[in-house]
């Protein structure tokens, strides 16, 4: 006896999944009798396995698999400190602390030389252990040659400065150079100054004296608006005099004196003379005697 399993497209033995189709044909005889001729074809149905449950789980062991690679491949992330404002070396020793790596660049800053000004990757953040957060190093304020602008005037000064990166302070100070123009500066032009820190000039506002002008003869008005121009300041006392009323008859100090601006300068102005009193007649009172003469006659 065969041991072999029954073969499924054995004619003998058709499988389950096996189909038999029967073909009659009939067959009339010259005699007039029928004849059935039968053939039997037997041909292997298809099998309709449903295969979706085989791709979920494929799909199933794809995920545990990526899922299982993340795991064993992960580094831990924390928050990266705030170091900014530290110094260089408090913020290594922190950034260490905590499992990190450091990398130092150093530039200009408005902060105090060697503290932290700037961090990347910002503070809180996560980040992955073991990675490298950069933190930016102070060097100090930039710094920049001081323009020199003595004897220039007092805005061309100004622009010079600006352009260069510092701010201004302007004092007027009295000085025998020309009205506006820089007389000092500091700090002085070429030296080295920290970029947006202020320079201080000092702008001439002339030596402060002025000349008396000489307004003897004028009249009231317009001896005031003379001393007034020369930034002088007028004292008028009337006096009597000979000259027409209102007119400047003497001044004090004189003319092409050197006074403080805003000094007071005396004007003795004329009232002109009294008027004389009038004439006066002086009259003698005449006395008249009258003699009366009497006679007596005796008899």
């Amino acid at each position: 006896m065969s041991t072999q399993p029954p073969d499924p497209y054995d004619p003998v033995d058709p499988g389950a999944e096996d189909e038999t189709i029967v073909d009659e044909t009939r067959v009339i005889t010259p005699e007039g009798d029928q004849v059935v001729e039968r053939q039997e074809t037997r041909r292997r149905r298809r099998r309709f396995d449903p295969i979706w449950p085989w791709l979920l789980a494929l799909l199933v062991l794809v995920l545990v698999g990526i899922g299982l690679a993340w795991y064993l491949t992960r580094e831990n992330t924390k928050p990266v400190p705030d170091v900014t404002g530290a110094t260089e070396a408090q913020a290594l020793s922190r950034l260490q602390e905590e499992g990190f790596e450091v990398a130092v660049e150093r530039g200009n800053s408005p902060a105090p030389r060697g503290t932290v000004f700037d961090q990347d990757p910002r503070a809180g953040a996560e980040a992955d252990e073991g990675s490298t957060v950069t933190v930016s190093v102070s060097e100090g304020p930039a710094t920049a040659a001081v323009p020199d602008v003595v004897g220039t005037n007092e805005d061309s000064a100004r622009r010079a400065l600006e352009s260069a990166g510092f701010k201004v302070n302007a004092v007027q100070v009295f000085s025998p150079q020309q009205k506006g123009s820089v007389v000092a500066q500091n700090p002085r032009g070429g030296a080295d100054a920290q970029v947006g820190s202020t320079v201080r000039i000092n702008v001439s506002k002339g030596t402060g004296t002025t000349t008396v002008p000489s307004v003897v003869g004028l009249g009231e008005d317009d001896a005031k608006q003379q001393l007034s121009d020369a930034d002088l300041q007028a004292n008028v006392v009337e006096v009597p005099s000979p000259q027409d009323a209102g007119t400047v008859v003497a001044q004090s100090p004189p003319a092409g004196s050197e006074l403080k601006q805003g000094s007071t300068v005396r004007l003795n102005v004329s009232r002109g003379l009294p008027e004389p009193p009038p004439a006066t007649t002086e009259t003698t009172p005449t006395t008249t005697e009258t003699t009366t003469e009497t006679t007596t006659t005796t008899g």
